[in-house]
C-alpha cells in the first residue's frame, strides 16, 4: 500500500471514481464473496465512514483516520474505519440517516484495499455524489434496460434541473420538501452548488 496521503487535492473525474468504484467492487467479491447488494452496503459504508473522516477534520480538526500507512496491517486499518462508521451512525446529528442500524462489513482484507484506493480522493471536494455514482457503477450491467427501462439521468441535466427548480423555489432543493417518485440515486434533491 501506499504511504499516508490523506486529503490530498486529487478528486479525478467520475469515471476515474468509477474505476475506483469497480476495483473496489472486486475487492469485497474476490475476498469473503457476497452478493451485489452486500458489496453495494459495504462499499456506501467505507465511502460514509470516509466522507465523516472528512467531516471530523474540517469542522472539528481532528487528526485523520481513514488511511493506510506501509507497516499498517490489515487489522489496524480495519479497526480505524470500522470506529469511523461506528461513530457516525450514533452520532446524534446523522443517526436518523442509519435507523436500521447496519454491521459495519466484516471483509476486514476488503476495507484494508479499498481504504488504500478511496485515501488519496477527498469525496467532499468531487463535484458529484460519490454515493449515487458508486450505485450507478455496481448496478450499471445488472438489468436489461429494455426490461427495467433503467436510466440514470446526466449529472449536467440534474443540475440544470436543480438550479430551475431551487430558482423557482427560492431556496435549495435540499433544504426543500419535494416529490420525487424516480428519485433513482437523489442527484436532484442533493444538488448544493
Amino acid at each position: 500500500m501506499q504511504t499516508r496521503t490523506p486529503f490530498s487535492s486529487i478528486t479525478g473525474d467520475s469515471h476515474q471514481f468509477r474505476g475506483i468504484i469497480r476495483r473496489a467492487s472486486s475487492a469485497l467479491r474476490d475476498s469473503l464473496g457476497g452478493g451485489l447488494l452486500e458489496r453495494l452496503d459495504s462499499i456506501v459504508q467505507i465511502l460514509a465512514a470516509k466522507m465523516y473522516d472528512e467531516l471530523l477534520a474540517d469542522r472539528v480538526g481532528n487528526r485523520p483516520r481513514f488511511f493506510v500507512e506501509t507497516d499498517d496491517t490489515v487489522d489496524s486499518v480495519y479497526g480505524r474505519v470500522a470506529s469511523l462508521y461506528c461513530e457516525l451512525i450514533e452520532h446524534p446529528e446523522y443517526r436518523v440517516l442509519f435507523e436500521q442500524k447496519r454491521i459495519f462489513t466484516s471483509d476486514r482484507s476488503a476495507v484494508h484495499r479499498i481504504t488504500g484506493l478511496l485515501q488519496p480522493l477527498r469525496l467532499g471536494d468531487l463535484l458529484y455524489d460519490p454515493h449515487g455514482s458508486a450505485f450507478q457503477e455496481i448496478l450499471r450491467d445488472t438489468f436489461d434496460k429494455t426490461e427495467n427501462q433503467q436510466y440514470f439521468t446526466p449529472m449536467e441535466v440534474s443540475e440544470f434541473m436543480a438550479a430551475v427548480g431551487a430558482k423557482a423555489l427560492g431556496k435549495p432543493l435540499w433544504t426543500a420538501r419535494v416529490c420525487d417518485p424516480a428519485v433513482g440515486t437523489g442527484g436532484l434533491c442533493c444538488w448544493r452548488r
